[in-house]
């Protein structure tokens, strides 16, 4: 089906254009507090976590006479392009174009969060996103590079946000379900023990010197090289708080509306996933990867109240375990999704989608806004 692909492939071409110039919609108003503050944080005020990818930031600027903004946001819109290139090679190998949607354009999804929820793009997860993808496609394709590539920016990922370490289950498991370790055992070892190292030492670094007295150490090399100092209000200011903070701040977002909205957009998210595992050849190990997708990133919710992105962390690795198990063979489907199940998913996707932060957005929601009395 030449003509449905092309169709996907707009579709992906739309929405990278879409959330790119929402990058450049960003810089050119200064930069935002946490889209890319988190990017910039810095070691400039002594050892702090997510600090030395951020000086590395400020050095290639300096080098290159440019505003560190502007490097973190090339950072972004190619790492974008890297990751949907690296995703849809690998999503094109699992199935008929069908299924491929279905991988593509869950609600909480990037393909579709990233649009209808801005504020939730481009983040950190970009890296630890587009370094699973070539290490998936790497690992069904054989291309040792591409595969070594994603090691080296999935361990980068680590580096950058502490978080990421949280991925390292689906990284054993994109290994595992390709068969790299059957076909090539010592280059699955050796990138299992590098990435192992590098994000235990990441994670250690971060639990260390996870705060800052001062943010406004962090801030000061930021203004000397011109940068609005509101990007230093969210991220950034966020570096003298600690966990307690966080936790604090999911309470008082947990109302009955936000709580229902959030799960009315992960039963939407869920769903395309659920029903693959139902009409797989073998259900076990496509609940295994439910639950090898899900379970890891659970740690996030009590500290953090971006329940959105961290689902959007789940969906993606389901998405990419899903698509290496059915690439390699070991995961089937025994009918093809129809055509009717699909445009529903794909509607769904569009009415329906978490909010980055506990609750729920999509049209329907914006729709409702729209009509309804404020306070309803």
């Amino acid at each position: 089906m030449p003509s449905a692909r092309r169709g996907l492939d707009a579709v992906l071409a739309l929405v990278w254009l879409v959330i790119s110039l929402g990058v450049l919609q960003d810089y050119l108003s200064g930069g935002n507090r946490w889209k890319h503050g988190d990017w910039l944080i810095n070691t400039a005020g002594g050892p702090v976590r997510r600090g030395p990818f951020g000086s590395a930031v400020l050095s290639v600027g300096d080098l290159l006479g440019i505003s560190p903004l502007l490097v973190v946001c090339v950072l972004q819109v190619v790492i974008l392009a890297v990751l949907f290139l690296a995703f849809r090679a690998l999503v094109d190998r699992a199935g008929p174009v069908r299924l491929q949607v279905l991988l593509w354009l869950s609600p909480a999804f990037f393909t579709v969060l990233w649009v209808v929820e801005p504020q939730g793009a481009v983040r950190k997860e970009l890296l630890a996103f587009a370094g699973l993808s070539l290490l998936a496609l790497g690992a069904v394709s054989g291309r040792l590079i591409v595969l070594w590539l994603g090691v080296l920016v999935y361990c980068i990922s680590t580096i950058a946000h502490e978080g990421m370490v949280l991925f390292g289950p689906v990284f054993i498991g994109i290994l595992v379900l390709s068969g790299l370790f059957r076909s090539a055992p010592w280059q699955a070892l050796s990138a299992t023990l590098i990435a192992i190292g590098v994000s235990g030492a990441a994670l250690f670094y971060a639990l260390v010197h996870a705060r800052v007295e001062d943010p406004n150490l962090v801030c000061a090399p930021l203004l000397e090289r011109g940068l609005d100092p509101e990007i230093c209000a969210g991220a950034i200011s966020w570096l003298a708080h600690d966990a307690g903070v966080g936790v604090a701040a999911v309470a008082e977002r947990l109302t009955g509306a936000s709580v229902v909205g959030f799960l009315l957009g992960a039963l939407a998210a869920f769903a395309p996933f659920c029903y693959l595992v139902s009409v797989g050849t073998r259900p076990r190990l496509g609940l295994v990867i439910l639950l090898g997708a899900v379970l890891p990133i659970l740690p996030l919710f009590p500290v953090a109240s971006d329940w959105g992105r961290w689902l959007s962390l789940q969906v993606f690795s389901m998405s990419v375990l899903l698509s290496c198990a059915m690439a390699s063979g070991r995961f089937r489907l025994r009918a093809v999704p129809s055509r009717g199940l699909v445009v529903g998913a794909v509607g769904m996707a569009l009415l329906v989608s978490p909010n980055h932060a506990i609750g729920l957005s999509g049209l329907a929601v914006k729709i409702a806004r729209a009509v309804l009395p404020p306070g309803v």
